[in-house]
Parts: structure tokens; sequence; C-alpha cells
């Protein structure tokens, strides 16, 4: 619960952040760019969906899992505000760290390791 708390932060914030480097200081006024969970809680995605799949894969048993999901409060964004508009729509579109914090949240929970580079070269 805590990874999926930090992800749909780091994931509206990251949307923020593109969309404020554009020119679009709207989601920066509204005190999007934080990695602070409060900015960005929805209560249906962020709160209900992930606590209701996780006590219903908890139900169960040990072979069943349901899979965590979720999402934030859509991050507000003011394309009329964007400089170089057509890329900034791409990249402030594209714009996410669900990759990183995945892998962060699997290396936590003990699921993912890391080869030795000496396993990678051969």
């Amino acid at each position: 619960m805590i990874v999926l708390l930090f992800a749909i932060s780091a994931h509206e914030a990251a949307h923020a952040w593109m969309s404020n480097y554009f020119g679009d200081d709207t989601a920066r006024l509204l005190g999007r760019i934080t990695l602070n969970p409060v900015a960005h809680i929805d209560p249906i995605g962020t709160l209900l969906i992930p606590i209701v799949g996780f006590v219903l894969g908890s139900m169960a048993g040990p072979g069943a899992t349901i899979p965590l999901i979720g999402w934030g409060k859509p991050t507000p964004v003011n394309p009329l505000r964007w400089r170089n508009k057509d890329l900034a729509n791409v990249m402030v579109s594209a714009a996410s760290t669900d990759e990183p914090a995945a892998s962060m949240g699997a290396m936590a929970n003990g699921r993912a390791t890391v080869a030795p580079p000496s396993s990678v070269m051969n």
C-alpha cells in the first residue's frame, strides 16, 4: 500500500513538474509539484479501491491474489500556456515514474533481485 501511494504521488508530480517546465504554472500554484500523497489523493482511486483489493486478496487465501491498482487526482494543466505546444503535449503526457517506482517497490518487497555485473557480462 505504501509503494502504491508513493507511485501515485510520484506519477502525478511528474506530470505537474513537466507542465510547469513548459510554462504552465497551474499545477504549481495548486501545490501539486510534491511527493506528499495528500495533494494527490482521490478518495475512490487512492483509498477505497486499493483497500478493498487488499482485503479481498487477503481473504482469498495464499494462492489467490488480486492486483493492487489505484489512481490519483488528475493533474490540472492549461495547454494554452505551454511553450512549444506539440512537444509539451507529448512530454507532459509521457511524464512518468512508474517503472522506477515499480522496480523500487519490488526490491523493497524482496521479489526482485539485482544481478551481479559478472552474470550480465557473460
